[in-house]
């Protein structure tokens, strides 16, 4: 091998470890690596989440079918069910997933013209959460959001949710949750952990901040 081999293979390395996102630019993903880029990403987590949900009195359990009853109560009362769900945590705001949100819903040709501008806030959407836990409704569910959502990083750093919306629609419920952004979260902080509550459904999430580079800028 000699020395231009050498140097380019060593050009090479960095990118062969590297995402799809960045070995094959944008707009040219497939259909698969869009819906990976969304769910299962850097920017996109599934989180597990166990609860114990209580039914309203008197319903049928069947009718729910979302977990185990932990024992029996008298008087008509429904019993705890111990169940679990899972959502996913989208960091909707970073650019990687803005592309691939504008390929999904503009196909190939117009997605660079379709591409939503940077919002001033970081969004974070939250994907997944059964309506049957909230029976007073989405407000429920944006009020617990808008006083139990945070961003963490070390050094003790904290940013509270700044707005919340929860539309009404389905069997599930989505989030969209806005933070203030800050300019001393850097791919050097480490790990950025969610936190957030919505009923008995405890959301917390931890995204390593060096895989969120792209295109050598830190997405959010």
């Amino acid at each position: 091998m000699d020395r231009r081999q050498f140097l380019a293979l060593l050009g090479a390395a960095p990118l062969a470890g590297a995402g799809f996102w960045e070995r094959q630019p944008f707009p040219n993903w497939t259909p698969n690596e869009v819906e990976k880029l969304l769910t299962d990403s850097p920017w996109a987590r599934e989180v597990h989440c166990r609860f114990e949900y209580t039914p309203p009195a008197r319903r049928l359990m069947s009718e729910f079918q979302i977990g185990f009853p932990r024992g029996r109560s008298g008087g008509g009362a429904s019993p705890g069910v111990q169940t679990e769900v899972y959502v996913t945590v989208r960091w909707s705001s970073a650019l990687p997933i803005r592309q691939a949100l504008a390929l999904q819903e503009a196909g190939r040709d117009k997605a660079a013209v379709e591409l939503s501008p940077e919002p001033k806030e970081y969004v974070v959407e939250v994907f997944g959460l059964p309506a049957i836990m909230a029976p007073e409704g989405a407000m429920r569910v944006r009020e617990d959001l808008e006083k139990s959502a945070s961003l963490w990083w070390k050094g003790g750093h904290t940013i509270r949710a700044s707005s919340v919306t929860v539309p009404e629609h389905g069997m599930h419920l989505s989030a969209e949750i806005r933070f203030p952004r800050s300019p001393q979260i850097t791919e050097e902080s480490g790990v950025l952990e969610f936190s957030a509550r919505a009923g008995a459904i405890k959301i917390e999430p931890k995204f390593k901040l060096k895989p969120m580079v792209y295109r050598g800028r830190l997405e959010l």
